[in-house]
C-alpha cells in the first residue's frame, strides 16, 4: 500500500471541527442541553485515530535510531508552527479571566502560586499529564494540542515497538486494536479522559489500522466502495448520535477506525467524493488554527452577551454562523501572516 495523501480525510476533519465548534457553542449557552449535538467526544476520538494513522503513513520507517535529537526534532516539527497562536490564545483566555473572574487571581500566596503553576504548565505545554487538564489550560480546548505533543514524544517508540513485535502480523496487529479498545473502554473515566495516559490508546489504534491496510491492500471497485463508506457513514453518524447501546467510546473508536480503515483503501465511491471536494480541502488547511482559536471566542461571546442573546432558534444559529466565519477569518489571517514570516 503506498503512503500517499487521502483526500477524503480532509473532509471528515472539516465535519469534526464543525461538530466540536457546535457542541461548544450550544454548552456554553446551555441550550440542547442532553441532545446529541453536546457529544463532542466522538470527533476527539476520530482525531487521535485519525493523527496516529497519519503520523505512521508518514513517518513508519523515519524511526531506525532513536535519540533525544531526534525526538526534540520530532516535536518541533509538529508544534512549531502552532505553538505561537497556542501561546496568543492563551494570554486571551487570561485577559478574558482577568476581566470576568468574580475573584481575585493574586487574593493570597496560594492562589497566586496555583496561577504560576498554571503558567509553567501551559508553556511547556504540560497541562495534559494533570487530570484535571481543561481547569488547568489557560485555553481550555488546548488540551488536546497539549495532548498530542506529549504523544509526539513517544511516537518514535511506538512505531518502533509496532514494527518490530506487531506490523508484520495480521492476526497480532487486529489482536493488538482489540485491546486498544479493551483498554480505553477500561479506563473511560472523567479523570483520565483528556490525558495522553488514555488517548494514547486511540492513538496507537490509528497505527495499528495504518498497519491492518497495509497488510490487506484491498482494491474495491466502485459498487463495493459506495456500499462499505455509505455503511461506515451510516454506522459514524449512529455513534454520534448514540443510538447504540453499551459505552460510547466502543462506538465512537469503532467507527473511527472502520472510517480510517474503508476511506485509506484508494475507494472511489460518492462519499469519499464528496469529502473531496476542493472547499473542504481549502477549509482543511486551518483546522489546527480554528480548534485553537474558537474556544476562547465562544467564552467572550458567552461570557459578554448570554444575557442579551434572545433564546430563539434563528437568532442562535445566525450568531453561531457569524462566530465560526470570523474564527475560520482569524485563522485565515494567522496561517497567511506565518507563512509570510516563515518564508522570508
Amino acid at each position: 500500500m503506498k503512503t500517499t495523501y487521502i483526500s477524503s480525510f480532509s473532509g471528515i476533519r472539516v465535519f469534526l471541527i464543525l461538530s466540536i465548534f457546535i457542541c461548544h457553542w450550544v454548552s456554553g449557552f446551555g441550550m440542547f442541553v442532553g441532545s446529541f449535538l453536546e457529544h463532542a467526544g466522538f470527533a476527539v476520538v476520530f482525531f487521535f485515530v485519525l493523527s496516529g494513522y497519519l503520523i505512521c503513513n508518514k513517518y513508519n520507517d523515519s524511526f531506525c535510531k532513536i535519540t533525544i535529537h531526534t525526538i526534540k526534532d520530532f516535536v518541533l516539527k509538529h508544534t512549531n508552527k502552532l505553538y505561537v497562536l497556542y501561546i496568543i490564545t492563551s494570554i486571551f483566555s487570561i485577559v478574558i479571566l482577568f476581566i470576568y473572574s468574580n475573584s481575585a487571581i493574586f487574593e493570597n500566596l496560594f492562589t497566586f502560586g496555583k496561577f504560576v503553576l498554571k503558567i509553567f504548565l501551559n508553556v511547556f505545554l504540560l497541562q495534559s499529564l494533570v487530570p484535571t487538564a481543561t481547569s488547568v489550560s489557560l485555553n481550555a480546548a488546548a488540551w488536546f494540542f497539549s495532548c498530542l505533543t506529549i504523544l509526539y514524544a513517544v511516537t518514535p517508540f511506538l512505531i518502533k515497538f509496532k514494527n518490530r513485535f506487531i506490523s508484520k502480523n495480521l492476526a497480532l496487529s487486529v489482536s493488538a486494536l482489540i485491546l486498544c479498545i479493551i483498554a480505553s473502554i477500561l479506563l473511560q473515566k472523567e479523570s483520565l479522559y483528556i490525558t495522553p495516559y488514555y488517548r494514547i490508546f486511540q492513538y496507537f489504534a490509528g497505527m495499528l489500522v495504518f498497519d491492518i491496510c497495509k497488510l490487506l491492500d484491498l482494491h474495491m471497485n466502485k459498487i463495493l466502495s459506495n456500499i462499505f463508506e455509505i455503511f461506515v457513514v451510516i454506522f459514524s453518524i449512529c455513534a454520534y448520535c448514540k443510538v447504540f447501546k453499551g459505552p460510547t467510546i466502543l462506538y465512537d473508536l469503532l467507527s473511527a477506525c472502520m472510517f480510517v480503515f474503508i476511506f485509506s483503501q484508494e475507494t472511489s465511491g460518492v462519499v469519499s467524493k464528496f469529502l473531496s471536494l476542493k472547499p473542504l480541502i481549502y477549509l482543511n488547511k486551518f483546522i489546527s488554527e480554528v480548534f485553537l482559536i474558537h474556544f476562547p471566542l465562544i467564552v467572550l461571546f458567552s461570557l459578554q452577551f448570554k444575557s442579551y442573546l434572545p433564546y430563539d432558534l434563528i437568532t442562535f444559529i445566525v450568531c453561531g454562523l457569524l462566530l465560526l466565519l470570523l474564527t475560520f477569518l482569524l485563522s485565515f489571517i494567522y496561517k497567511k501572516m506565518q507563512q509570510r514570516i516563515f518564508h522570508n
